[in-house]
């Protein structure tokens, strides 16, 4: 791997990381349980708790609505996926 495509992965993650944190951390402020707030959101709880950890790109989010297609149906097309960074 490239230096730069380390760098621009490492960025990535570490802008996934603090968007999850924030949308925890809001979710809890308000007195929401990942339930609730998923489906406000359409989308799983899964996928929910992945964004809160960090785990998922949320830029990814940005296709749903284009899409009109629930983002988890999206992106692991109802399969188990391993998630790896």
């Amino acid at each position: 791997m490239s230096n730069l495509n380390k760098w621009s992965r490492d960025i990535c993650c570490e802008n996934a990381k603090q968007f999850g944190e924030k949308i925890k951390k809001i979710r809890k402020d308000k007195g929401l349980t990942r339930r609730e707030l998923a489906k406000q959101l359409s989308i799983s709880i899964e996928l929910l708790e992945r964004i809160e950890r960090g785990w998922v790109d949320p830029r990814f989010e940005a296709y749903a609505p284009a899409l009109k297609k629930r983002i988890d149906k999206f992106l692991y097309d109802g399969r188990e996926v391993l998630m790896t960074l």
